[in-house]
């Protein structure tokens, strides 16, 4: 997900100077550097604005979000922080913790009332950047917390369809009994089934079909599980599939 690398490198550059006060420009470092006494000091003395952006629009809740610090988080939070606030590719505090596997972060962001089906530039929601991240406790708790299962992000790519490629059987497990519409497609017209079979997961594979996927559905170029399977060589999918086609 190029947008995501892009965020992650918005948060790795300096910050700079271009207009914001030098005790501004300290907080952010702070932030980032996980300064907990050097961020306490200048809320307490400075009289500063804690939603203060660098240039990308990343925040103090952003910077130490991404980067793990829990009790700066808390403590920016309890100053008011704005919990919402995205950079300039979209990535805010929530989406960058649930990234970068920050559980206790996006634990207390949830509780705080952070908005769980966010999304950022590229309409990716905080749930798939968790399994993008191959995150899956922190998964686990967006769902539990009433993310959607079901919201497409990029490219309509689903939640499922991203462990049913990388592989993960306890999770693609986990999205079905969550409710996660096991045929849904992405713009392509491939169905999390027919990643499975790209990737040559069986047992995933077998998992979907049991669970109702359509194996007689194609992509637009008129390709099923079947046929992507056989272009992989996958034998013990090929049988699969043969065999639920009778």
């Amino acid at each position: 997900m190029k947008t995501l690398t892009l965020i992650l490198l918005f948060l790795s550059i300096s910050i700079n100077a271009f207009s914001i006060s030098r005790e501004e420009e300290k907080f952010l470092n702070a932030a980032e550097n996980g300064d907990i006494e050097e961020i306490k000091y200048l809320l307490e003395n400075k009289n500063l604005n804690v939603n203060t952006k660098d240039e990308y629009n990343n925040t103090a809740l952003i910077f130490s979000s991404a980067f793990g610090y829990n009790e700066i988080v808390e403590l920016l939070i309890e100053n008011g922080a704005n919990i919402e606030l995205k950079n300039k590719l979209g990535g805010n505090a929530l989406i960058l913790a649930s990234y970068k596997n920050n559980y206790d972060i996006v634990k207390s962001l949830i509780e705080s009332g952070a908005d769980i089906n966010a999304r950022d530039k590229n309409g990716n929601t905080v749930l798939i950047v968790a399994l993008n991240g191959k995150n899956p406790e922190i998964s686990k708790l967006l769902i539990e917390s009433g993310a959607d299962v079901n919201a497409k992000g990029e490219n309509d790519c689903t939640p499922l369809m991203l462990p049913s490629y990388y592989g993960d059987y306890k999770m693609v497990k986990y999205l079905i009994e969550s409710g996660a519409d096991i045929n849904a497609k992405d713009k392509n017209g491939w169905t999390a089934l027919m990643f499975a079979a790209r990737n040559g997961y069986d047992k995933i594979a077998q998992l979907l079909i049991k669970s109702g996927a359509d194996i007689k559905v194609k992509d637009r170029d008129g390709k099923t599980a079947l046929s992507i399977a056989k272009e992989e060589r996958y034998s013990d999918i090929i049988r699969l599939l043969r065999k639920k086609r009778r």
